[in-house]
């Protein structure tokens, strides 16, 4: 798989040299990863299924845990270049209501460590 590099940073496309920056490989999986667990069900307007239900399932009151992982598991699986989830693990912080997930993902291009705050 092969995407246009995003800065970090801006979330623009990254440029070095007045170029483009390509990723290929396991980044590259990484990099749609981000992207999808950031997009809200709905909001790419070309395809509305590709992101996390949050509006939906997440961000209400007292939403159901069960749900919220299912979600963030269907997503990653759902992502192009991703295989099998090998570990899954999350923590939510109450107090700050903060969901941080972290997994391990067999792709196309190898084992991905991945971490997260949802």
């Amino acid at each position: 798989m092969i995407s246009l590099k995003l800065d970090t940073t801006s979330k623009d496309l990254a440029i070095e040299s007045n170029k483009f920056v390509w990723l290929d490989g396991i980044e590259s999986i990484r990099q749609h990863l981000q992207v999808r667990l950031r997009a809200a069900q709905g909001e790419w307007f070309l395809d509305t299924s590709i992101g996390v239900p949050y509006f939906q399932d997440i961000l209400k009151k007292n939403p159901d845990f069960v749900t919220v992982t299912e979600a963030f598991r269907t997503t990653i699986l759902d992502t192009p270049g991703v295989i099998q989830l090998l570990d899954f693990d999350y923590d939510y912080d109450n107090t700050i209501r903060k969901y941080s997930l972290t997994f391990r993902a067999l792709t196309d291009e190898g084992i991905l460590d991945f971490s997260s705050d949802a």
